[in-house]
C-alpha cells in the first residue's frame, strides 16, 4: 500500500479508492493520509468496527456497501474509472499492490534463507503471489538458489481458490460466504480469473491449498497467543491453523521448516478473535476474595 500511494501521488491522482475486508482500507488510509491525498474506503456492510475506526481516524471517508466484499470490488472500480482515483483495492486489480508484496520474500530471505515452506492466507492471492514474485527475483539475482513451496489458506466457509485447485478446474464464485475469518471472505464474483493467477502460483511452486474449519481457526488464536504472546485476528490466525492441517493430511513433512505469515492483530477484530465470548472478568476488593478467585479455575 505504501506503493500504491507513492504511485498515486507521483501520477497526480486526485485520490485512492480502496475496496476492503477492513485491513486494507486501513492500511490505504493510513498511507493516504502521509501522501496528502484523499482516500474512500468500501466496505461491506457489517465489517468489524475497529477496522472501520482505524480508517476513519486517518480522515477517510469509510462507506458501508450492501453487498459482499465483491460489490464493494464493483464499486471501487467504477469510482476509480470515472474519476481517476487509484484504485488500490488488494486484488489483482492494482499492480502495485501487488508488486509490492514482493519484500515479504526478501525479508524472510535476509532473516532465515529460503524456508521449505511460506504459509499464505488467501482472498484473492495477490499476496501469495507477490512471495512467489519475490523469490523469483532472489533467484533471477543468483542469491537463492530455490523457492519455497506455498500454502495457500482459506477458511472452509469461503474458499473460491482451494476448491478450484482440488478440483483443477477454473475457479468459479464462491456462492455465499460464511466465516469468522471476515479479512478473507471474498467470493471472487465479477473476477474469478483471479483466482486462476493464484492457482497458477501455487502449483508452479509445487506447493498446496487448504481450506480450514472454523473452530480450527478459532483455536489457533489461542494457541498463538498463549504460547508466543501473539494476538491476532482469524483471518491471521489461519496460517497456523493451516499449516497442522496440511501437517495432518501428510502435505508438510515434520522436518521442514515453514513460515507461516500472520496477517492482522486480533485487535482489528476482538469480537471474533475471542469466539464471540464476552463472559465478564471476577471482581474482588480484597485479599480475601482475590485469594478465592485464585483458588478457583482460571479464565479461559
Amino acid at each position: 500500500m505504501a506503493l500504491a500511494a507513492t504511485v498515486a501521488r507521483a501520477e497526480g491522482a486526485p485520490g485512492i479508492v480502496c475496496a476492503s475486508t477492513g485491513n486494507a482500507g486501513a492500511s490505504a488510509a493510513a498511507y493516504g493520509a502521509r501522501a496528502g491525498l484523499d482516500v474512500v474506503i468500501l466496505v461491506p456492510v457489517g465489517t468489524p468496527p475497529a477496522k472501520l475506526a482505524q480508517a476513519a481516524i486517518c480522515g477517510a471517508r469509510v462507506v458501508a456497501v450492501r453487498g459482499t466484499y465483491s460489490d464493494a470490488w464493483a464499486l471501487a472500480a467504477a469510482l476509480s474509472a470515472a474519476a481517476g482515483w487509484l484504485n488500490a483495492t488488494t486484488t489483482f486489480t492494482c499492480p502495485y499492490v501487488v508488486e509490492g508484496t514482493r519484500t515479504v520474500a526478501y525479508e524472510l530471505w535476509e532473516a532465515i534463507g529460503v524456508p521449505d515452506w511460506v504459509a499464505v492466507p488467501i482472498g484473492a492471492g495477490p499476496l501469495l503471489a507477490g512471495v512467489a514474485a519475490g523469490f523469483a527475483d532472489l533467484r533471477a539475482l543468483g542469491l537463492a538458489d530455490r523457492a519455497p513451496r506455498l500454502l495457500a489458506l482459506q477458511p472452509a466457509g469461503c474458499a473460491p481458490i482451494v476448491r478450484a485447485f482440488e478440483e483443477g478446474r477454473p475457479t468459479r464464485p464462491w456462492e455465499a460466504p460464511a466465516t469468522v475469518a471476515s479479512g478473507l471472505a471474498d467470493p471472487l464474483t465479477g473476477y474469478p480469473e483471479e483466482g486462476d493467477v493464484t492457482v497458477a502460483a501455487i502449483a508452479a511452486s509445487g506447493g498446496a491449498a487448504v481450506a480450514v474449519e472454523e473452530a480450527e481457526i478459532l483455536a489457533a488464536i489461542r494457541t498463538l497467543a498463549r504460547r508466543e504472546g501473539l494476538f491476532q485476528e482469524p483471518s491471521g490466525a489461519i496460517a497456523l491453523a493451516g499449516v497442522a492441517e496440511a501437517r495432518r493430511r501428510g502435505l508438510i513433512d515434520a522436518d521442514e521448516v515453514v513460515v507461516a505469515c500472520l496477517t492482522g492483530t486480533g485487535l482489528k477484530d476482538p469480537h471474533a478473535a475471542a469466539g464471540g465470548d464476552q463472559r465478564p472478568f471476577p471482581e474482588v476488593a480484597t485479599t480475601a476474595e482475590l485469594e478465592r478467585v485464585l483458588a478457583g479455575p482460571p479464565s479461559d
